[in-house]
C-alpha cells in the first residue's frame, strides 16, 4: 500500500463474514479483508466530504461553503483519491480567493 499501512494479527481476527457499508465481505479472507475495508472507506462519499471539508476549513474559512466542498468531494471521488487534483480545485475556486479567505 502506497502512503500507509495497518497490522493484521491473525489470531484476533474476525475469519467470519462482515458488513461493512454495505459491502459484503466474505468469510476466510485473512489480511485481505482489512485491505477491502480501506478500499471501502476510500471510495466513501462521507470520506470524500470529510476531506474536503478539513482542507476547506484550513485553507479557506472556518465555515466552508457547501458548493466548494461538494467539488471538492466529488473531485476526490472522480480522482480516486487523487489530493492533489481536490487541492487544485479548491486552488481554483472562487471561494479560495474571496475577500473573506484572503483577510
Amino acid at each position: 500500500m502506497d502512503g500507509g499501512s495497518f497490522q493484521f494479527n491473525a489470531r484476533v481476527h474476525d475469519k467470519g463474514k462482515k458488513i461493512v457499508l454495505g459491502h459484503v465481505i466474505p468469510a476466510g479472507g485473512g489480511m485481505e479483508d482489512g485491505e477491502k475495508v480501506l478500499d471501502i472507506l476510500a471510495h466513501h462519499p462521507s470520506t470524500a466530504r470529510f476531506i474536503a471539508t478539513s482542507l476547506a476549513r484550513r485553507f479557506v474559512a472556518d465555515n466552508p461553503p457547501p458548493q466548494l466542498i461538494d467539488r471538492m468531494a466529488g473531485k476526490f471521488l472522480k480522482t480516486d483519491g487523487d489530493i492533489r487534483s481536490v487541492m487544485k480545485t479548491m486552488l481554483d475556486s472562487k471561494e479560495f480567493w474571496s475577500q473573506g479567505a484572503i483577510a
